[in-house]
């Protein structure tokens, strides 16, 4: 797989040029980690982004009160995660496993912050990123919501 190809198939890099697409592909560092590899893991700092290439990635966060870790959303092939711990500088909100072998691009907090600097249509794509992946959550939450309130 050519990751140019791959970038500009994902809708978040299909107005970038071929050269900031160039950009991009050589900033990022191809890694592989095997079934429920701990990648991100919940209360780090946060320091780098996630480029889901290939499997899928199981987001959580750790309930205190039953102890377990509770499933928020299962990431895809062409999105970002990691995004917002890069990006607000706290520490991670959720832990991020692999669910089944992935295969991620990794791009780390120096390369985001030049890209974002330096290319005004990358950094409109971390932004519109950041407006989907907090939507997800949003919409998780409510539903969570809702069916607390139906138990009540």
């Amino acid at each position: 797989m050519l990751l140019k190809n791959f970038l500009k198939s994902q809708s978040i890099f299909t107005d970038l040029s071929d050269r900031d697409l160039d950009a991009l592909a050589q900033s990022l560092e191809i890694r592989e980690y095997a079934d429920r590899h701990t990648i991100i893991e919940e209360g780090r700092a946060g320091r780098e982004l996630y480029l889901l290439l290939e499997g899928q990635v199981k987001v959580a966060q750790y309930n205190a009160e039953t102890g377990l870790l509770e499933p928020i959303n299962l990431v895809q092939p062409g999105e970002l995660f990691g995004l917002l711990a890069l990006t607000d500088h706290l520490p991670t909100s959720a832990c991020c496993i692999s669910a089944g072998p992935v295969k991620v691009g990794v791009l780390q907090h120096n390369a985001y912050t030049l890209l974002s600097q330096s290319s005004a249509p990358i950094a409109l794509g971390f932004q519109l990123a950041i407006g989907k992946q907090l939507a997800s959550v949003l919409r998780h939450q409510e539903e969570i919501l809702k069916n607390t309130s139906h138990c009540v």
